[in-house]
């Protein structure tokens, strides 16, 4: 379950319910209240990349990956006689 409302009641509410029927929630912006985290993907040809920074600085994931999508090309793989597509 993810809780994302503007709500941080709401939020801590179905924290609670999710946690009591024993299942996984994720808390948007509490991490404390996060069973798993969400990763930024960046996908560029065949170039992945996972960004997570456990949590503790959304904001910083959000740049990181913004960052990559910028400075990688988007036709990487064509471009590159060291990738080898398939």
């Amino acid at each position: 379950m993810i809780a994302a409302t503007n709500d941080s009641k709401v939020n801590k509410q179905v924290y609670q319910d999710v946690k009591d029927k024993q299942l996984l929630v994720n808390v948007i912006d509490i991490s404390y209240l996060c069973d798993f985290y969400l990763s930024g993907i960046v996908i560029k040809g065949s170039i992945k990349i996972a960004i997570s920074t456990n949590g503790k600085f959304p904001t910083m994931a959000i740049r990181l990956r913004q960052f990559f999508e910028d400075v990688i090309p988007d036709d990487l793989a064509q471009n590159n006689p060291f990738i080898k597509t398939i």
